[in-house]
């Protein structure tokens, strides 16, 4: 469902303005009946509500909610793998690139790099 902007100022882990209006889905997490609500903003930056819902019904319900309130309190959102191929994907692909030659000389430690980066190394 697509949020209308409201150029709100609910930054997501640094990233839009609020300005960015987003999509939010509900999503069956691995086919066992928990459902998790997503949000995606245009440049394919993804983030996941905390809260696990029992049902699809309820799920959609809230994204709908969220869609229509168009703006999110990030407190209760998890930064989410960007979509592939996306500018979100791409920066994040050249972020990670960055930190190797730090983490080859030991200046840093993978642990200490943010999960949706450590992940892609």
């Amino acid at each position: 469902m697509r949020s209308k902007c409201k150029c709100s100022e609910y930054q997501l882990a640094q990233v839009g303005c609020g300005c960015e209006p987003f999509d939010s889905i509900a999503y069956d997490v691995s086919g066992n009946g928990h459902w998790i609500v997503q949000i995606e903003l245009d440049t394919g930056e993804r983030f996941d509500h905390y809260h696990v819902f029992d049902t699809q019904a309820v799920a959609d319900r809230f994204a709908a909610k969220v869609a229509t309130a168009g703006e999110v309190n990030p407190d209760y959102w998890n930064h989410a793998f960007p979509r592939y191929g996306s500018q979100a994907f791409i920066r994040d692909e050249n972020e990670a690139v960055s930190h190797i030659p730090m983490l080859q000389s030991g200046r840093e430690r993978l642990e200490d790099l943010p999960r949706h980066i450590a992940t892609l190394l």
